[in-house]
């Protein structure tokens, strides 16, 4: 499989065109493939839990590449799930919380929030709740 670049993109050598991810036909997996800058493909087929750990490896790679502190979050617009499950428990050691996400493409995340945090938090959230709701009115 050769990369195209009439397709407008950059060229084997960047990242978009560098890995290709589509679904293995006839399987439930997907076929992962690295694109070398000459053309050369590699290519290896991952079911589920092999992707999982991927994802997961390629998220503490890029933890280990990008050391300087986390941007704000202030006035950002990210693309966001709806109605996530989630799970809130007491975290011992830091007398704050562990809340747990799952997110259906990085799987389950985990943060403990300190006891600080989570006043914050919770405050932020009780005044949302004082909120007037939107009026949906009654359909005619």
């Amino acid at each position: 499989m050769e990369p195209s670049a009439k397709e407008g993109e950059q060229g084997a050598d960047s990242v978009p065109n560098a890995v290709r991810i589509t679904p293995d036909e006839g399987s439930a997996s997907v076929l992962l493939e690295i694109v070398s800058p000459a053309g050369t493909v590699a290519g290896i087929s991952l079911n589920f839990d092999a992707l999982t750990s991927v994802v997961r490896k390629l998220g503490e790679a890029r933890m280990r590449l990008h050391s300087a502190p986390p941007p704000a979050l202030t006035g950002l617009t990210l693309p966001a799930l709806y109605d996530p499950r989630w799970f809130v428990q007491p975290e011992p050691m830091t007398e704050g919380s562990a809340l747990s996400l799952y997110h259906p493409a990085y799987g389950p995340l985990g943060f403990v929030l300190p006891r600080q945090e989570v006043a914050t938090i919770v405050r932020v959230l009780s005044v949302h709740l004082t909120l007037p709701t939107a009026d949906r009115g009654k359909a005619n």
